[in-house]
């Protein structure tokens, strides 16, 4: 892959890694958890996972750009974990309903 690609998935890595780490903030401000009432669980697990989103993206955007020959690899294996991500903030998510 040539180098002007791997900085543009660099960059876009970066901002998206951003966008959730500012998401994650958000939700789980005291503002927004107020607003929510009984529901206020459900928001610190969002916030949480949207900042683990968040810097699982930074850190798969810089192995990118620091190893370009697995970029293939990096990305299966980012796909998968932010998989596992979901699927644990979900099993979260029901355990913490029940209580």
């Amino acid at each position: 892959m040539s180098h002007t690609k791997v900085i543009i998935l660099l960059a876009l890595f970066m901002a998206v890694g951003v966008i959730f780490i500012i998401a994650g903030l958000a939700l789980a401000s005291e503002k927004y958890l107020k607003m929510l009432g009984d529901h206020a669980k459900d928001g610190k697990v969002t916030g949480r996972v949207s900042l683990g989103f968040g810097l699982v993206t930074m850190l798969f955007g810089l192995a990118m750009y620091t190893m370009p020959i697995f970029i293939n690899y990096l990305i299966i294996a980012y796909l998968v974990l932010l998989l596992i991500l979901v699927s644990v903030a979900e099993i979260v998510m029901k355990i913490s309903k029940r209580k």
